[in-house]
């Protein structure tokens, strides 16, 4: 990861770089560590159109009117936020890689074995905004 100034360290694995505007989640289990943008307002729009773009890319035939379930909502947020605002990681995983040899964050692409990461990761991420939001860093 790189370096920072300024943080944070939370007992669950979470950095918070308030210089920088970062935050680093890292799985313990695994050491894995993510480092995400704290997403602007842009970002959420963002964020939002990805998800949808997602849900269409998944299933071409959905209208995009109906309303989807607390897990499906879930799993689309996590994979948009690892596509939007994930900028530095430890691991290869996340990246799909084009004929010419560029990476690219592809969430469709994620192997099946690292659903429960995504999801912590995200869930964790989603946290830890919340609480950088409201000016929350300490217990």
């Amino acid at each position: 990861m790189s370096e920072t100034i300024s943080e944070i360290e939370e007992p669950f694995g979470v950095e918070t770089n308030l210089v920088r505007k970062t935050i680093v989640v890292k799985e313990n289990s695994t050491n894995e560590e993510f480092e995400f943008r704290i997403p602007t307002i842009a970002d959420e729009v963002a964020i939002g159109t990805k998800m949808r773009k997602l849900r269409r890319a998944i299933d071409p035939m959905d209208d995009g009117t109906g309303q989807l379930d607390q897990d499906t909502l879930a799993y689309l947020r996590a994979m948009a936020y690892f596509e939007v605002l994930l900028v530095a990681t430890s691991v290869t995983w996340v990246y799909t890689k084009t004929t010419d040899g560029k990476q690219f964050i592809n969430s469709l692409e994620f192997p099946p074995e690292k659903v429960n990461t995504v999801l912590f990761v995200a869930g964790t991420l989603y946290g830890q905004v919340q609480r950088f939001r409201y000016g929350g860093v300490g217990s």
